[in-house]
């Protein structure tokens, strides 16, 4: 032998077939899904702002540098976690991130649904390519 390649043809197979049997108990399991659009903004909201730290580190960046951002949304997260405020208060209390956001920009960056990138294409492609199965 000179190498491991004759495992390759049955790894191969085993592969493809457990790949087939997870998508179809995905699509039994995606079928039946309900979205409780209530309870997950409720999730989003125990978070009182610290899951759109990265949005907003990214946002102040260009601005503020990236390190200094960076040290501004730690400040306003340590605030969070230490006062249990919401990042957009502890954010305005940072004096960096007042002098270069007004409270209507702090309140869009914490905003999660402001925060969904390429999701609508994402969602797009996904629906084709369950459409073109059926």
């Amino acid at each position: 032998a000179t190498g491991p390649w004759q495992t390759e043809a049955l790894a191969l197979g085993q592969c493809a077939t457990l790949t087939h049997g997870a998508l179809a108990h995905m699509r039994f399991v995606c079928a039946g899904m309900q979205p409780d659009v209530a309870r997950m903004r409720a999730n989003l909201d125990e978070t009182r702002g610290l899951i759109m730290t990265e949005a907003v580190s990214m946002a102040l960046a260009p601005t503020l540098g990236r390190a200094e951002a960076h040290h501004a949304v730690k400040t306003a997260s340590d605030r969070v976690i230490a006062e249990g405020i919401d990042l957009g208060a502890a954010l305005a209390g940072v004096p960096e991130v007042a002098a270069v956001l007004s409270p209507a920009a702090i309140a869009a960056l914490v905003e999660p649904a402001s925060y969904l990138g390429s999701t609508d294409a994402f969602i797009d492609r996904v629906v084709a390519a369950a459409t073109a199965l059926n």
